[in-house]
């Protein structure tokens, strides 16, 4: 049974990054940008990716202001024979004029290296929903892969997850909690996980300090990478 997993955060609210416009094209739309990150702890989904090990992450982002958007994300981690992970995602993001912000996409994660050839490799589909007022920022997305791990044919996986989060000053409070189900989990056939956190960002740095953990069932499902944990980040956006 395939239950290795990884992340894509909860977006609450749609976010900006200090965006660099590619050379010679800045009246063509296009922005790019890049970010790279320091972890304690690579979680995903309340699970510890890393083996409760440190990690480097980084990646880039290609944006249209028309809301299309394309990108690629790396980390390293630590199961079975992989030792990195890489996604590539693409979608659409829009902000209405409400406060409303929706965004629609997919996402591909590589894990090289595995037992196998695409072992774990597989393929989700999101859709996201955001609404933010007077500093509080509210969040709900639904993901859907239809073929959790290749070692799993045909074997769904779902992932239901929610937020919110409020900015006092230069400091924000985040909390999250999700969902995952599935007929590719079978004992337990679900579980849940959840968050609590807070991020300030100084001198052009983020700082992030968040608790992370998962109900009995992900503890079942995953042991010691499971259980909750004190993460601390520290990441810088170009």
């Amino acid at each position: 049974m395939h239950v290795t997993l990884k992340k894509i955060g909860l977006v609450i609210g749609i976010m900006t990054i200090p965006a660099t416009s590619l050379a010679g094209t800045e009246n063509s739309g296009f922005d790019l940008s890049a970010n790279v990150a320091m972890t304690s702890d690579y979680v995903w989904r309340g699970v510890s990716q890393t083996s409760e090990g440190p990690a480097i992450q980084g990646g880039f982002d290609l944006s249209h202001k028309s809301g299309v958007y394309l990108g690629t994300w790396g980390s390293n981690i630590n199961f079975g024979d992989s030792q990195m992970e890489l996604d590539i995602y693409g979608g659409y993001a829009t902000e209405f004029g409400n406060g409303l912000g929706v965004d629609v996409g997919f996402i591909q994660y590589y894990y090289p290296g595995g037992l196998s050839t695409n072992e774990y490799d597989f393929t989700e589909l999101y859709l996201g929903l955001s609404y933010s007022v007077a500093g509080v920022g509210l969040g709900a997305k639904y993901s859907y892969s239809p073929d959790f791990g290749a070692t799993v044919p045909d074997e769904t996986a779902q992932y239901i997850e929610a937020g919110i989060d409020y900015t006092m000053g230069p400091v924000t409070a985040a909390a999250h909690v999700g969902y995952s189900f599935g007929d590719a989990f079978t004992t337990p056939d679900s579980y849940t996980d959840y968050s609590v956190g807070l991020s300030t960002e100084q001198m052009g740095f983020g700082f992030d300090l968040s608790y992370y953990g998962t109900n009995d069932d992900g503890e079942t499902l995953f042991n010691d990478s499971a259980e909750g944990r004190v993460v601390f980040s520290v990441s810088k956006s170009m």
